[in-house]
């Protein structure tokens, strides 16, 4: 039996910063969860693979590495880039115009974290598998549900 910590697929995708690297992310882990033929919220995991992206487009231009990692029960997204400052997540304002992608990233995804890399970081999340079978919640459901958490850790 394989360690939960070791994920049973992996690729990894490098983005040069004139693509338009955001969608160019958002679409390499949408065709991976449909190769891998796998289940998983992927409105979430887009939208969380969007806010780390940015994130290190905005604080380490350089190249990014993408990776999408498949373990036993979850869908891990990492982000490398060549800075090493680690990100923290900020206390914004309600009427503050930015810095929530953490806040987003924390709310949608099941656990992430940050480590220093080689010269930089690497920045992951990871959502839970859907299991085979499972019906799932509706959009509504989930928007609320999304809503609720978001407004509630934002006061």
């Amino acid at each position: 039996m394989m360690s939960p910590d070791v994920p049973t697929r992996k690729i990894e995708l490098h983005l040069k910063l004139e693509e338009p690297v955001v969608r160019k992310a958002r679409r390499f882990v949408q065709d991976v969860i449909a190769d891998w033929k796998i289940d998983v919220e992927l409105d979430s995991i887009q939208l969380i693979t969007s806010e780390l992206v940015t994130n290190s487009l905005r604080y380490a231009p350089s190249p990014i590495e993408l990776e999408v990692s498949l373990f036993q029960d979850n869908l891990r997204v990492s982000v490398w880039d060549s800075s090493p400052r680690l990100p923290v997540k900020l206390n914004v304002s309600p009427g503050a115009l930015g810095g929530r992608g953490l806040e987003i990233v924390d709310v949608l995804s099941s656990n992430w974290g940050s480590i220093r890399k080689g010269s930089g970081k690497q920045v992951w999340a990871e959502v839970p598998l859907i299991p085979f079978g499972y019906s799932n919640q509706s959009n509504n459901n989930k928007d609320d549900t999304f809503n609720q958490k978001f407004k509630a850790s934002s006061l």
